[in-house]
């Protein structure tokens, strides 16, 4: 029970310490700067993964070439972490944002788009319903004008693929709350973006 309730605690101190390391990375302090370049040796690991799983548009080089773009473009963005999630959990949003952008440009995106979420709660419908790009876009356009504590939920639940109990763990918030919400923004998100686009399947929530 002691355990459970220091869950929060030790997650909100991980992600402050994850903003400390970002801040002072960005000021040249070496160590931290050592520190952050070995937490990104993931993001070849997340766009290899996400490409994958998408069938593998990208080629062994091309994937390479990305990898190198995607770092570039973290640095760039790490001002902007606030430490909402782990570094982590914004790395994997951002390794799949630029893989799709990297396939959108080429026009390489994979049809039918289905499962980008890599979870089968939230899902991209049929290949009649969704082929393009544009349709991805307005899915993640539309999270992003949700409240923030929903559009939290399902980024955590779809991007990182916790369960309601983890959700909970990261925001502070019991799996119930965490469950209410995911379901109350997948209600919003197929007012947003109809509801041959967005399917729930409430039943394999965990």
């Amino acid at each position: 029970m002691a355990s459970d309730a220091s869950a929060p605690k030790r997650s909100t101190a991980r992600r402050a310490a994850d903003v400390d390391l970002v801040r002072r990375a960005l000021a040249r302090e070496h160590a931290a700067v050592d520190r952050l370049v070995e937490r990104l040796r993931c993001v070849p690991r997340m766009l290899t993964a996400k490409n994958a799983q998408l069938g593998g548009p990208l080629r062994d080089h091309e994937l390479q070439d990305l990898v190198q773009d995607a770092i570039y473009a973290v640095w760039r963005k790490l001002p902007e972490f606030e430490g909402r999630s782990a570094l982590e959990t914004w790395l994997y949003r951002f390794c799949f944002l630029e893989l799709m952008r990297r396939l959108r440009e080429e026009r390489r995106l994979p049809s039918p788009l289905t499962d980008v979420f890599g979870d089968a709660e939230l899902q991209v419908a049929a290949p009649s319903a969704v082929t393009t790009a544009a349709d991805t876009e307005l899915v993640y356009h539309a999270i992003a004008q949700l409240p923030d504590g929903e559009a939290a939920v399902v980024r955590l639940k779809h991007f990182d693929e916790l369960t309601f109990a983890e959700i909970g763990d990261q925001l502070e918030l019991s799996p119930n709350t965490a469950k209410t919400r995911y379901y109350r923004a997948i209600l919003k998100l197929r007012t947003l973006v109809g509801a041959p686009m967005i399917r729930e399947l409430g039943e394999g929530a965990r």
